[in-house]
């Protein structure tokens, strides 16, 4: 059951990852931050800064749901839904977002896309694992066969 505590632990990492990344660490760019919100997704598709948001933003993003994705359905055995990690993803990036906004920093519906994709693929991630991994070793690391309902 070891293994069955380190999930638990790479959820509460994942989680604490989110938050330190959104809501308690200022980025050292020297950019003071307003208060703003964008509620228009894919704003800069036209504003020849598209590659640039991709990267500095839409990815990392993603990147940093991904385990949150993972690590959610390997804690909680009913949390092993595709919908269920989406719907959770989403509530989380919302909460989130609506966090940034009232402590004067920018709230972004392309975050909250970016966030719920890289749950999606974190699930997606885990459902690879389970698919490629030895039964017997991933039953007694998940502590139960996922199944894809």
């Amino acid at each position: 059951m070891v293994l069955r505590q380190l999930s638990y632990l790479g959820f509460a990492f994942s989680l604490f990852l989110i938050l330190f990344a959104t809501i308690f660490y200022v980025w050292p760019l020297g950019i003071s931050e307003s208060r703003a919100l964008n509620i228009i997704p894919f704003y800069w598709i036209n504003t020849g800064y598209s590659w640039r948001m991709i990267v500095s933003d839409f990815i990392p993003n993603i990147l940093m749901f991904a385990p949150f994705g993972i690590f959610l359905p390997l804690a909680f055995k009913k949390m092993r839904k595709c919908l269920l990690v989406t719907l959770a993803a989403f509530c989380l990036s919302v909460t989130v977002e609506t966090a940034q906004y009232f402590i004067g920093r920018t709230a972004d519906i392309n975050d909250v896309i970016a966030n719920t994709i890289g749950g999606i693929l974190g699930f997606l991630l885990f459902l690879a694992a389970n698919k490629f991994i030895t039964k017997k070793w991933w039953e007694v690391m998940v502590g139960g066969e996922v199944r894809n309902e």
